[in-house]
């Protein structure tokens, strides 16, 4: 892997020196800048968005709660009812008038049918498509024929982009987390929508947030090739040259899996996951679970316990 070459000044007259790995990082940062100013393209997360044109779902959120306090009577019971309560049949119960639950809630119901299948607050989309590149690339050192050239495809990969992927998978400028408030790790946070959990009495808010800002490394830009008539010379790129290179990171987010997101419930296989966020929870009040009053047929137990948790992962390698 070589990287690309930079003006070194400290040495009279001026030379060219070959990029250590930490003084690319401002390439990184220009390439990461340009990524977090679109909230489309590839590598781009959204939540909820319209339309869903060429997106990948990466996972959904349901919402179950009652809409009524926890120790009002039920008065029907729907097919979704029974399901829950391990099957017996409504007309199993000699009073259904009396069954009074104190703690229950597990799907929105109405007066009509009172356990409704959840409903979907979140759905959570990455684009994972190809970018178009037209790209200006950096100049490197070839060792083997002694001359400098433009940075080859595979060299541009192992360096300065993978030096942006691994900014970004540490939840770097462009990244995104969710969370009831923006996060800390410095920088500024954008909010990039929302989605609502509710239950009887409460709900909570969660956001998709996203690192707009960071502070910039030391200024060192790279060198790149330039025709002039029938010659070439080397000029300092500037960050609209480096900016071009945006597009192959995004590329990359897709060729290499790091920067991809997925939203369940545990770490999803293969690659390394990190959670981006604190584990969000349907929250919903418990289901009474003891005496119902005298009915015929057999109860056979089940309590509305199944609270679904999700996780928003990053892979970060």
């Amino acid at each position: 892997m070589a990287n690309p070459i930079k003006v070194q000044t400290v040495t009279t007259p001026d030379s060219l020196k070959v990029m250590s790995d930490a003084e690319t990082d401002y390439i990184a940062h220009v390439i990461l800048e340009e990524f977090a100013s679109a909230d489309t393209g590839v590598g781009t997360v959204r939540l909820n968005p319209v339309p869903t044109t060429g997106l990948t779902i990466i996972g959904t959120h349901r919402d179950t709660s009652w809409t009524v306090g926890a120790t009002t009577k039920l008065t029907g019971y729907s097919t979704q009812f029974q399901a829950f309560f391990g099957g017996f049949t409504p007309g199993a119960f000699s009073d259904p008038a009396s069954y009074s639950a104190q703690f229950y809630g597990a799907a929105r119901y109405t007066a009509s049918d009172q356990l409704n299948q959840p409903s979907i607050i979140g759905e959570f989309y990455q684009d994972r498509q190809t970018a178009s590149e037209t790209l200006t690339l950096p100049v490197e050192y070839d060792g083997v024929t002694g001359r400098v050239i433009e940075q080859t495809s595979a060299n541009l990969n192992a360096s300065v982009i993978l030096r942006a992927l691994n900014r970004y998978a540490a939840f770097g400028l462009g990244s995104y987390k969710l969370a009831t408030s923006a996060p800390v790790s410095g920088g500024t946070w954008t909010s990039k929508g929302t989605m609502t959990d509710t239950w009887f009495g409460g709900s909570q808010v969660e956001t998709l947030w996203r690192r707009t800002t960071q502070s910039a490394p030391t200024t060192i830009r790279p060198l790149k090739a330039r025709l002039i008539g029938n010659e070439y010379n080397i000029i300092e790129m500037t960050d609209v040259d480096i900016g071009t290179l945006t597009d192959r990171f995004r590329n990359r987010i897709a060729a290499t899996g790091i920067g991809n997101y997925q939203f369940q419930e545990s770490a999803p296989v293969g690659g390394t996951w990190v959670a981006a966020q604190d584990a969000v929870s349907d929250t919903r009040r418990q289901a009474f679970h003891g005496t119902f009053g005298t009915y015929h047929g057999t109860y056979i137990g089940a309590t509305f316990v199944n609270v679904t948790t999700n996780t928003l992962w990053l892979r970060t390698a």
